[in-house]
């Protein structure tokens, strides 16, 4: 057989698995939405938390880590917030009061995501403010 064959057969197969592990991840993995603005909470690779149109992407998708964080999919890094201000990710350290969150899960669907040590809440502009009931700290867990 000749080179192109195998290097097809590689491509088809490699396309397939990231295929799986794309679909896996995004199972597993809450995708916020904001009641207010209808989008979603996006974490980048460079630590920064953002807003903006859902595309159900890995950047998008959090999973649970030790139970009470959230963990980027695409980052590896835990959503974290500060006293009041910016929320970021930064690398999942079980020592980081910040980490620690509570969000509305698949059965409850929809709520604050706050840090309860701090008593702040994650806005419509992905900022940590102080909770309080306004529809713009609601997020949907898609």
């Amino acid at each position: 057989m000749n080179s192109k064959y195998y290097y097809f057969i590689f491509n088809t197969v490699h396309a397939f698995c990231v295929l799986i592990i794309s679909y896996y991840f995004n199972f597993l993995a809450f995708i916020f939405k904001n009641k207010v603005t209808g989008k979603c909470l996006d974490g980048g690779f460079n630590g920064e938390v953002t807003i903006g149109r859902c595309n159900k992407g890995l950047s998008q998708s959090w999973k649970v880590f030790n139970g009470n964080r959230l963990m980027n999919v695409a980052s590896g890094q835990c959503l974290e917030v500060a006293k009041l201000g910016n929320v970021v990710t930064n690398p999942c350290d079980l020592n980081q009061v910040n980490q620690v969150l509570k969000w509305p899960n698949k059965q409850q669907q929809m709520g604050p995501i706050q840090n309860p040590t701090l008593r702040v809440c994650i806005d419509h502009n992905a900022k940590a403010v102080y909770c309080y009931f306004g529809l713009n700290l609601i997020w949907e867990s898609l």
